[in-house]
């Protein structure tokens, strides 16, 4: 006779959903870094040594530690997203481990004076209040699950008016930026879910056909607000289709240069139109 007895308990109100990529709950913020570790295994007879990358997850608490469901579970976290990085933001020895030892915080005023310093350097805008407005965009994308909205910056001109040029400096800058000009539908549903990335889009000339780019466009606009998911069917280990939500809101920059022909995505949009200027920055590129 089987005398096994299953012990099930629901835990829900015990425990807090949280994305380890990024996420803010009680106070308290959360990201994940993949970071290269070393380890040794084995026994005294037998020991080896392994270096890889890891995800460690670091708190606002000025904690880190490994990203796993255990480690999750005894700060009663429950992840709600599978998480995968694709870089590392956050230099370990040079920044990350001197904030976690030496108590270090960040000045906001001083951090939104170096970001606009940066956009300064490289970028030659007629209105320099666009200095000031892609700072705080930047600074933005740290904290956009907090916000119900987040907008999306269109840069719309000709050849040779920086448009990609403020696409690469936003890169280096945004939190887990992804600069693509051409990523199939799949991919940036995965993307966004596994990382809350900040999503440009350069040279995104197809998004200016609402049938050309139907998919994209309803994504975008989906993702427009706090808690939007779409639905699509993947296979399980059994090869059947379920149906699945990916969450797509994320922050995101688009440029072209044929424009947005969609209304709502318009109205959804803080739109630059974007002309050239002679100045010294112009020469000036990122790294």
């Amino acid at each position: 006779m089987d005398t096994k007895i299953d012990k099930v308990r629901i835990i829900e109100d015990e425990i807090n959903s949280i994305h380890p990529a990024l996420d803010f709950t009680d106070g308290l913020a959360i990201i994940t870094l993949p970071l290269p570790t070393q380890r040794l295994a084995g026994d005294k007879n037998d020991i080896s040594l392994t270096v890889q990358q890891e995800y460690w997850t670091v708190t606002s608490k000025k904690e880190i530690f490994p990203l796993n469901n255990k480690e999750l579970l005894d700060r009663n976290f429950y992840p709600s997203g599978t998480c995968y990085v694709m870089s590392n933001r956050w230099n370990y020895k040079e920044s990350l481990k001197v904030w976690l030892e030496n108590g270090i915080n960040a000045d906001p005023k001083e951090l939104f004076l170096s970001i606009k310093a940066r956009y300064e350097h490289y970028l030659d805008y007629r209105d320099p209040r666009i200095h000031t407005f892609n700072s705080l965009w930047v600074i933005g994308t740290y904290f956009f699950p907090l916000f119900n909205a987040y907008p999306i910056v269109f840069l719309n001109g000709g050849s040779g008016t920086g448009k990609s040029k403020t696409i690469d400096v936003t890169e280096q800058l945004a939190f887990n930026a992804i600069n693509t000009a051409n990523i199939s539908d799949a991919s940036i549903y995965r993307m966004i879910q596994g990382t809350r990335a900040t999503l440009l889009l350069d040279e995104n000339e197809k998004i200016a056909d609402a049938e050309e780019a139907k998919t994209l466009i309803n994504l975008v606009l989906a993702g427009f607000k706090k808690g939007a998911k779409v639905i699509r069917l993947e296979k399980n280990k059994r090869n059947e289709f379920i149906p699945t939500k990916f969450e797509v809101h994320c922050p995101k920059m688009i440029a072209n240069i044929k424009g947005v022909h969609e209304e709502a995505l318009k109205n959804r949009c803080i739109p630059f139109i974007m002309t050239p200027t002679q100045g010294e920055r112009s020469n000036n590129y990122p790294v």
